[in-house]
């Protein structure tokens, strides 16, 4: 992963205080089932002051901070932790223990997921139209963390993106922009 700077921005601060209760920094995994996503999108119909949403953030620094927190966890990550060994010995009781730095990444990297569905999907009173604003906004974060080389962020947003509930939502995937910048991501060679 490339260098990411430092917060310093008040934007920045705002973005990291949503994102990091949903997405802890952590070397122990953390005993709630599913962390739930702060964000939330609000219909453009409708005001909202009290919270800001993930449309009111560009996805350049959305990247950046997903980077940020991606990178402080895989600095953490322990070599011995990750061998076959040790982590398939997990899931047994006592053994939680384990490989508490790969959990932290598995965490990280699922609440990632659990959030892009739910800011797709979590407000009811979004139409289709909010919906692929919403989707075309995730697939900008994708493109910026794939520049960034933070492939973990990335795939975790594809695979929420993949997901059989927002997959299925045909009339928001009508009106996601197919223009090239938002066209599937190509692999480039360096």
């Amino acid at each position: 992963m490339c260098q990411v700077p430092q917060l310093q921005s008040a934007q920045s601060s705002a973005l990291l205080r949503i994102l990091t209760p949903a997405l802890k920094i952590e070397t122990e995994p953390t005993p709630v089932p599913e962390p739930s996503c702060h964000w939330h999108v609000t219909p453009k119909n409708q005001l909202n002051e009290e919270k800001p949403s993930l449309m009111d953030f560009p996805p350049k620094l959305v990247a950046e901070q997903l980077t940020y927190i991606d990178a402080e966890l895989f600095k953490k990550v322990l070599p011995h932790q990750c061998l076959g060994s040790i982590w398939s010995k997990r899931n047994k009781p006592g053994n939680e223990h384990l490989a508490p730095t790969v959990c932290a990444t598995v965490t990280q990297f699922n609440s990632v997921v659990n959030c892009v569905i739910t800011t797709c999907l979590g407000n009811p009173r979004m139409i289709a139209q909010d919906r692929a604003m919403v989707v075309e906004h995730w697939i900008k974060v994708a493109k910026a963390c794939q520049i960034m080389r933070n492939y973990s962020s990335l795939h975790a947003i594809l695979s929420a993106l993949q997901s059989a509930s927002i997959y299925r939502l045909k009339k928001t995937w009508e009106r996601v922009s197919s223009n090239k910048t938002l066209c599937p991501i190509e692999t480039t060679t360096d």
